[in-house]
């Protein structure tokens, strides 16, 4: 993790999520970071239903 991020995007997107045969709607939370260099990176993503995951690269 970088100390400084110039742009940070923090969202959640609603969806229905079918489980177990009952359809119910989750929000789907997800954070992204702009390093200073311009590279992104997911620092959470994660549902109400589920606990974050690890952060992961993106290109």
């Amino acid at each position: 993790m970088e100390s400084i991020y110039p742009i940070v995007f923090l969202d959640a997107l609603h969806a229905k999520i079918r489980e177990g045969g009952l359809v119910s709607g989750n929000a789907v939370h997800i954070a992204m970071d702009v390093r200073a260099d311009g590279a992104k990176e997911i620092y959470s993503l994660g549902s109400n239903r589920a606990k974050a995951q690890t952060p992961a690269h993106v290109e």
